[in-house]
């Protein structure tokens, strides 16, 4: 059985508690699952579009 890789970028705040931003799962292919995250800027700018805050998250 394949474990979850839990992972926290340094891009991003650290999160509360026992959580982590990011869970890869491998099995055959990879499956990221990304939950609360919200796409600010390491300034604390959320961007104007859907796009930016996706890709900043």
């Amino acid at each position: 059985m394949t474990m979850p890789i839990p992972s926290n970028p340094p891009t991003v705040s650290p999160p509360v508690g026992a959580y982590s931003h990011v869970v890869q799962v491998k099995a055959g292919s990879d499956l990221f699952y990304i939950a609360g995250q919200v796409g600010l800027t390491p300034e604390g700018v959320l961007p104007a579009s859907l796009e930016e805050q996706a890709e900043q998250a």
